[in-house]
Parts: C-alpha cells; structure tokens; sequence
C-alpha cells in the first residue's frame, strides 16, 4: 500500500562527425535539434575566442545546456558560462560523484529529513518534467547553514548536485524537473530570505535549468507572504510555476504527510537508498558529460 501511495506521488562526413551520429543513435537522450547544435557551436565559438581558459574548463554538455535553455540568447549564454565557473570556484564545486554525494550526505546532516526523494517522473508526461524532487520544508534549518561560510556550502551545494541529478543527460535538460514541498506545520524558524536570497543570485540565476512546476502542499499564510516577497526576485515563468496547495485540496491526492510515504518503516535505511540513486544520477550524468562533443 504504501509503494503504491509512494508511486502515485512521483508520479557528417570526417570522424569526429560520424562518430558523434554514432554516439546520438545510440544514446538519444544526448541528441539536440539542429537549431540547438547551432546555438551550442555559436556559445562554443565565443567562449574560445573571448575566453580561452573559461571554453576549456566548460564541457560540451554544459554548453549544449546553456542553448537549450537560453534558446539563441548568445549574451546570456556567456553571461551564464562565467558566473556558473565563478560560482564553482567559489564554492569548490567539482562536479565529481564523490563531491556530490559527500555535500548532500552533509545537507542531510545539517537538514535531517529535508531531501526525501529524487525520481524520474512515472506519469510519461514530459511537459512536468523528467524528474521529480520532494522536500520537507519544517526540515529546513536556514540557521545551520549561516553560521559559517562552509555550512552555506553545504546548502547551495546541495541545491546544485539536487538538480545535476535530474539532468543526467540533455533530454531531462530540455524537459526540466519539479518540486513536491511538503509545508505541514512550517514555521519562521524553517525559512530565511537571505540564504534564498543569495542561492537564487549565486546559482539558480544562472543554472541551466527548467523548473516546470514546484506544488506547495498543505501551504499556510507564512508560505504565502514568503511567496508574495520572492515575486520580485523570480523570473515571471519561475513564479507562475509555484502552485499554492492547502490542507483540503491535498487531503485526496496527499492524506498524509510526505515522510510517512518515504522514510518509513526505517528513516535512515530509506537515505541510504536515496543516496544510492544519487550516486548513480550524478555517476550518469558524469559519463554522458565526458563522452559527448559537439564537434
């Protein structure tokens, strides 16, 4: 009964050419449309002639990620590629597995029961997106990750390697992801619009990515005023994807809380599984990023 509560939940003509045609048959979830690859190439390009240390240290992958998202906004794209660098730099971020699961085995630490689950979507319906994430906001301890500058490593890192993966490959990049929050008996203490703040102009601003929905379950009036107060600060489309759910509209598709479909009957066996998904989402995303080129 509960795997079933659980899952209504989540519901050319030289080489190098032919080898990439190669790698796109046998791999289609890296394949891009002609309009992408031109766009990519354009971003390529100008990384090498503006910035030759920025175009080495960025994979083709990346690149490819910047023109699904930006759609031909070459500007952006660059402006993106810098700050997405910086921001590695900053943090030290190595977009390894083992960094990645060491920061959100640290996340976990420090936000016991936060991140509940991450999962491609079961419903086969791409315009919700490939992959789903679900949160326990009263979990959030925005205090333990002000108290040092390493502690906020650990929350904007976990951000980070939360959606690197959902982007395993550049299909789930052009389908975007979405967020279940599960809000019952949120408090103050559990929100803080500085490390949002600062998680939105560090990374999610310039992030290649596609939030398609984020549904707020069982939502009170602090999530609304917290709501109202992040309008400014989010891009319109990033915005009209919150959905505002309260406790009567989500007692028929979620009667309970989210916890109790996915720590139970043993919490810490439950993370153990999560991690074990990470560690092949990010180990995916790690092989498809090496492997694929543009030219």
């Amino acid at each position: 009964m509960r795997s079933e509560a659980r899952a209504d939940v989540l519901h050319a003509v030289d080489d190098s050419r032919r080898k990439r045609k190669l790698t796109e048959f046998e791999n289609p979830t890296m394949k891009l449309t002609d309009q992408e690859r031109e766009y990519a190439l354009k971003i390529k390009r100008a990384l090498e002639e503006e910035d030759e240390v920025l175009a080495r240290a960025i994979s083709d992958m990346e690149i490819a990620s910047y023109a699904i998202v930006d759609q031909g906004d070459l500007e952006r794209s660059l402006e993106r590629a810098e700050c997405m660098q910086a921001f590695r730099m900053d943090y030290n971020i190595s977009d390894t597995v083992e960094d990645g699961i060491q920061v959100l085995r640290t996340f976990q630490e420090l936000c016991p029961g936060m991140l509940l689950s991450i999962d491609p979507c079961t419903d086969g319906d791409s315009d919700n997106g490939s992959h789903v994430v679900v949160l326990d906001l009263t979990k959030n301890n925005p205090l333990s990750f002000l108290k040092s500058p390493k502690n906020f490593r650990y929350a904007i890192g976990g951000i980070y390697y939360m959606i690197r993966c959902m982007q395993p490959d550049l299909k789930s990049v052009r389908e975007g992801y979405r967020q279940i929050l599960e809000c019952d008996g949120i408090g103050w203490n559990n929100l803080s619009s500085k490390v949002d703040q600062r998680c939105i102009d560090e990374l999610l601003h310039n992030l290649p990515h596609r939030r398609k929905s984020m549904k707020i379950l069982r939502a009170s009036p602090i999530m609304l005023v917290i709501g109202s107060l992040m309008k400014p600060f989010l891009p319109k489309e990033e915005y009209d994807a919150i959905i505002f759910g309260f406790q009567n509209q989500d007692a028929t598709e979620f009667p309970e809380r989210l916890d109790n479909y996915f720590l139970q009957p043993d919490p810490e066996a439950a993370f153990e599984g999560l991690m074990r998904k990470c560690q092949s989402y990010l180990t995916k995303r790690a092989e498809t990023e090496k492997s694929f080129k543009l030219d």
